[in-house]
């Protein structure tokens, strides 16, 4: 982020107005794509738990049923 923001500034003056803004432009950026990859390891996780609960604790149908038809979506 501090690299980028700092390359932008270098490319042609600014004031300290709009390098505060750039700042935080990037900033949002990078906070929007970090919480879409949180959200989807998350997703992922919970999954993963399901598919163990289903099969080391006994067959239970609807959990079984939810995971394979949303894995057919996803691969």
């Amino acid at each position: 982020m501090f690299f980028c923001s700092m390359f932008a500034i270098a490319s042609k003056p600014r004031s300290p107005i709009s390098i505060l803004l750039l700042m935080s432009k990037v900033s949002n950026a990078l906070f929007s794509v970090n919480a879409v990859v949180s959200s989807f390891i998350l997703l992922w996780v919970k999954f993963l738990l399901l598919r163990f609960r289903v099969f080391n604790h006994g067959f239970n149908f609807k959990a079984d049923a939810i995971y394979f038809h949303l894995l057919s979506y996803l691969f």
